[in-house]
């Protein structure tokens, strides 16, 4: 049947006739906790496209068995309207094990259906099983994934200022201070911790990107994880020639990099992402300012911004104070 089902902030349930005109059904998959899954969900977990497999770039199914990245669906899926960079949109939202996934019909291709990592669910798939090369639901041993843990090397005598991925204890293994890494290309993640226990609460911060990052790893941190991410180096040297030289995605400090002033980007097609901070260690209250749209974006950086970083949003060009 057609999904016409809503819900609102309130956790108000209702119905509209308005989002019948997506054509958007419920399926019967023979899910064991006896929901449904919305037919622009079901397309996507059974699609097949570009995958990264073996050290190599194929054409095959994103998953071999549907509910692999996430889960079994713990709700039916609901209308809602969203603000989605400042402007109202319906949204189609379904709540799985490990995902949270998305439908928009007003996005554009490749961006309509879009997930969300939740819950200790998604945290044991992710960092114990798959570490153990198992997969819930599968029925088979997945490749072995990057190394994020494990057994730890001899500590080095003195700190190191350079190092690659894995987990590393801080102050034994690195030294706190601000780093850049070399190549986000494979998305690179990174994340400080509190502790070694491998609890979602241990997480001070932490960040998936595609383009350069610089981070503070902080004396008071225990460890530090890095997968995909190149080589760390103290963010010791100037990341642009020339202060208001144009400048492409990536994170830069103001004052070195880049220039306070009035920018403005060349493409937001992808959906342009950029964010104003007080500071490289990932936490929220770090954010004084950000946005996400399809729409050029004209940004004024401020003089006592610490960094400035974006994602998808094409060359900034600085065009006044």
């Amino acid at each position: 049947w057609i999904i016409s089902q809503t819900v609102d902030r309130a956790g108000n349930v209702g119905t509209s006739d308005s989002v019948k005109n997506y054509n958007v059904t419920a399926q019967d998959v023979g899910s064991p906790t006896q929901h449904n899954v919305a037919s622009v969900f079901w397309d996507f977990m059974n699609s097949s496209g570009t995958v990264y497999d073996n050290g190599g770039y194929t054409n095959a199914k994103l998953f071999n068995n549907p509910f692999y990245a996430t889960g079994y669906p713990l709700t039916e899926a609901y209308w809602t309207n969203v603000l989605v960079g400042g402007v109202q949109k319906q949204v189609l939202v379904q709540v799985f094990e490990r995902r949270v996934l998305t439908y928009t019909p007003s996005n554009p291709d490749g961006w309509k259906v879009e997930a969300g990592n939740v819950g200790q669910h998604y945290y044991t798939w992710r960092y114990t099983d798959l570490k153990q090369g198992t997969a819930p639901g599968t029925g088979g041993t997945n490749p072995s994934p990057p190394t994020t843990g494990g057994s730890q090397p001899t500590p080095p005598a003195t700190p190191a200022t350079t190092f690659g991925d894995g987990t590393f204890l801080v102050g034994t293994d690195i030294a706190a201070g601000t780093y850049t890494n070399s190549d986000s290309s494979q998305g690179c993640y990174w994340e400080r911790d509190s502790s070694l226990d491998g609890s979602v609460s241990s997480i001070i911060a932490n960040s998936v990107s595609i383009s350069r990052d610089i981070v503070t790893i902080s004396s008071d941190d225990v460890a530090f994880v890095s997968d995909s991410c190149g080589t760390w180096t103290l963010d010791n040297k100037a990341l642009t020639s020339n202060t208001t030289a144009p400048f492409t995605d990536g994170t830069y400090r103001v004052g070195r990099d880049i220039s306070p002033g009035t920018w403005r980007n060349s493409d937001s097609s992808q959906y342009c992402y950029w964010q104003r901070t007080s500071g490289f260690g990932g936490t929220l209250d770090e954010i004084l300012d950000n946005g996400l749209s399809d729409q050029i974006q004209t940004v004024q950086i401020q003089a006592g911004d610490v960094g400035f970083s974006s994602e998808n949003c094409g060359t900034w060009t600085r065009i006044g104070n």
